[in-house]
């Protein structure tokens, strides 16, 4: 679903109907006056000059275009977070690790979205580039006088300046979000740069030729040092 449909439906469903989010017309309504100028975002200015009401009104301001954003980017990355946990769950090193009695709450959040959080760290650095651009729609729906407003308007004006300095402006945040997903990727797995990411062995306890079999020996390691007996297991 298109970002401006999306924020035009929350006004229409919330501000005409509901009446429950206040009028779409910038960063604060018509009744509350700015903050003083600290660090020029009004949720940080209003804190640091005590002004809570000021504050709640910028908050307010911001519920919807937070959400349009949100609902846009929340698709992809739950269909890629279940279909990566579903591939997990259903490994060889989450089955031996269950087989070991190991608490299910650290098999889902330590063994299990281990080795899943990796494609949903690259597909984040891909929808973040998309929000990138579908900003400039969410801005002119709100009248959020942001950087996209800034360059429609010079683009109905035929300021062709501002822009081209946009235009490098996305493409440079584009190229650094999708790099630091490749950085958050490649710092998030234990076994990036081993020899196991190499070769084809196979783990001595499940047989298993996947990336992650040996959690397998690191599970039995784990549950035989709290047993107080010792491991047959060795790593490969």
């Amino acid at each position: 679903m298109p970002t401006f449909f999306t924020g035009l439906l929350l006004v229409y469903v919330f501000y005409y109907l509901a009446g429950w989010a206040p009028a779409p017309l910038g960063r604060l309504d018509v009744f509350s006056t700015a903050p003083p100028r600290w660090s020029g975002f009004y949720l940080v200015d209003s804190l640091v000059a005590r002004d809570f009401e000021t504050f709640r009104a910028a908050l307010a301001q911001l519920v919807l275009p937070a959400a349009t954003l949100a609902i846009f980017s929340l698709a992809p990355l739950a269909r890629i977070t279940r279909a990566a946990m579903l591939a997990a769950l259903a490994s060889e090193f989450v089955r031996t690790a269950r087989a070991s009695s190991l608490p299910p709450l650290r098999i889902i959040f330590v063994y299990a979205f281990g080795n899943a959080v990796l494609p949903v760290i690259t597909t984040l650095g891909i929808v973040c580039s998309f929000l990138i651009g579908g900003s400039v729609l969410v801005e002119k729906v709100f009248a959020w006088p942001g950087i996209g407003s800034y360059a429609v308007e010079a683009l109905i004006a035929s300021d062709y300046a501002p822009v081209q300095g946009f235009v490098l402006m996305m493409a440079l945040l584009y190229v650094c979000s999708t790099y630091a997903s490749t950085l958050c990727t490649a710092s998030s797995t234990r076994r990036c740069g081993s020899r196991h990411d190499r070769d084809d062995t196979p783990c001595r306890l499940c047989a298993s030729r996947e990336p992650g079999h040996r959690f397998c020996v690191r599970v039995v390691s784990r549950v035989c040092a709290v047993r107080g007996t010792r491991s047959v297991v060795r790593p490969v």
